[in-house]
C-alpha cells in the first residue's frame, strides 16, 4: 500500500465546476443567438443579414469554447474514477496491522520492554508484565481538510464512509496499557494516515496507586465538514479518560453515537472493564487485603519483586500497617506498631509488658521470656538413717 493509495482512498468526490469564462461564453452566446434570430425575422436589408451572420458565428465559437469549457469541469470526476485507490477491508487490515504490529513494538521500544517476551506471564521468570497488555482505538478529528496535486483537482477529507455504513477516520489514535509489577506503562500514538509527518506518540508510567479513576463520557467534537472547505460539522462520541492525581490524563474518543454514522468496534469496553479489575485487585492489596499483594494472576513474590502484599519498593513487609510513619526499625511481620520494647529485668510471663520504644534491641530475649535463664544450683545431700546395732548380738 502506498501513500497515495491512503490520499486518494480519502479523496472527496469533486463536482462539476465550470471555469468563469465558459459561463460567460454561455451568457454571450445566447445573447448573439437572440440577435441573430430578431435580425432575420426584421427584414431582408443587408445589414441586416450581416449582423445575423455574425451573430450565428459568434454562437458556434462559444458552443465550441463551452464544450472544451465542460471537458475541463468533468475532468476532476474523471481522475476520481481512475484513480488508484484501496477497498473499505484493505484499510480496515491495514489498520489493525497498524496497531497490533508498528505501535505495539514501538510503544515497547519506547518503554524499554523486549517486544518478544511482551506475550510471556507470571510465574515464568522472563516475563515483564504480570498481565496481558491492553489496548483501545480511538480518532481524532481533522484540523483542516487536504487539497490534493494540481492535476488531481480534489480534497482529502477527514473520513469515509464506505458502503457498509462504517465511518473510517483519516487519523486514528492508539493506546496500549503494560501493567507491570509497581508501575502502569502506557503508550499513546496519533497517527494520521494521510499526513503522517503530522502523527505524535507520548509514553507514560505511573504508579498504581496514582490513578484516580476511568471515565467514559459522551462529547461534541466540533471538525471540518468534509462536503465544504471552512465549515464545521459536529458529531457526538463516547469518550475514554484515565486520570492521574496530578491532573495528568490519557484520553481519546472512541466510538461514535451519531445514529447515522457508526464505526468499527474500538474495544473501549473491554479496555475498561481490564483496567477497572486491575487496578481494583492492585489498590485491595495495597490495603493489605488478599492476593498476595499483586493484580490477579500474579502468584506471589518472585526473584527481584517486592514482598508478598505490596507491589510496590519501600513498603513495610507483610502484616505490617502501610500507613505512613513506617520505620525500619519497626517490629516485623506480626508485631505490633510502634511503642513496644524487649522486656525489661525482673519481667516474668503474664505481667503486662513495660515496652517504651524502640524494639528490637540486639541481644535481648524473646517476648513473654525472663531476660535470662534460670539459675542452676547443687542437689541437696541425701539423708542416711542413724545406725543400729544388730539385735541378734550380745556381749
Amino acid at each position: 500500500m502506498t501513500q497515495q493509495m491512503l490520499h486518494n482512498y480519502f479523496a472527496l468526490k469533486p463536482t462539476w465546476r465550470f471555469p468563469w469564462w465558459v459561463t460567460a461564453l454561455f451568457v454571450l452566446a445566447g445573447c448573439s443567438l437572440c440577435s441573430s434570430i430578431s435580425t432575420m425575422a426584421a427584414g431582408s436589408s443587408q445589414s441586416g443579414s450581416g449582423a445575423g451572420a455574425a451573430g450565428f458565428f459568434i454562437l458556434l465559437l462559444a458552443i465550441g469554447f463551452a464544450v472544451a469549457g465542460g471537458y475541463l469541469a468533468y475532468n476532476p470526476i474523471r481522475k476520481y474514477n481512475s484513480r488508484d485507490t484501496i477497498t473499505d477491508a484493505t484499510f480496515d487490515r491495514w489498520v489493525d496491522w497498524q496497531q497490533e504490529e508498528v505501535f505495539k513494538k514501538r510503544g515497547c521500544d519506547r518503554l524499554g520492554l523486549d517486544y518478544n517476551r511482551i506475550g510471556l506471564l507470571p510465574p515464568d521468570p522472563n516475563a515483564q508484565v504480570v498481565r496481558a497488555p491492553i489496548t483501545l482505538r480511538g480518532f481524532h478529528r481533522a484540523p483542516y481538510l487536504i487539497p490534493s496535486s494540481a492535476q488531481d483537482n480534489f480534497i482529502i477529507g477527514e473520513w469515509r464512509t464506505g458502503p457498509d455504513n462504517i465511518t473510517r477516520f483519516r487519523r486514528n489514535v492508539y493506546i496500549w496499557f503494560f501493567p507491570r509489577d509497581r508501575k502502569l506503562a502506557t503508550y499513546t500514538s496519533v497517527n494520521d494516515a494521510v499526513q503522517p509527518n503530522e502523527s505524535s506518540d507520548q509514553t507514560q508510567e505511573y504508579f498504581y496507586q496514582a490513578v484516580s479513576g476511568i471515565t467514559t463520557s459522551q462529547k461534541r467534537l466540533d471538525g471540518i465538514r468534509t462536503q465544504g472547505i471552512g465549515s464545521t460539522l459536529a458529531i457526538s462520541a463516547t469518550e475514554f479518560t484515565l486520570r492521574i492525581e496530578n491532573g495528568d490524563q490519557i484520553s481519546t474518543p472512541a466510538d461514535i453515537v451519531e445514529g447515522h454514522l457508526k464505526t468499527r468496534p474500538s474495544g473501549m469496553e473491554e479496555a475498561v472493564r481490564s483496567l477497572r479489575s486491575l487496578l481494583d485487585d492492585t489498590k485491595l492489596a495495597q490495603l493489605g487485603g488478599a492476593g498476595q499483594g499483586y493484580p490477579s494472576g500474579f502468584p506471589g513474590p518472585q526473584p527481584g519483586y517486592a514482598p508478598g502484599g505490596y507491589p510496590s519498593g519501600g513498603y513495610p513487609g507483610a502484616g505490617y500497617p502501610s500507613g505512613g510513619g513506617y520505620n525500619p526499625g519497626a517490629p516485623g511481620a506480626g508485631y505490633p506498631g510502634g511503642g513496644y520494647a524487649p522486656p525489661q529485668p525482673g519481667y516474668m510471663p503474664g505481667q503486662p509488658a513495660p515496652y517504651p520504644a524502640p524494639y528490637p534491641m540486639p541481644n535481648t530475649p524473646p517476648v513473654g521470656y525472663p531476660l535470662a535463664e534460670p539459675p542452676t544450683y547443687p542437689d541437696a545431700p541425701s539423708a542416711q538413717p542413724p545406725q543400729t546395732p544388730d539385735a541378734g548380738t550380745h556381749s
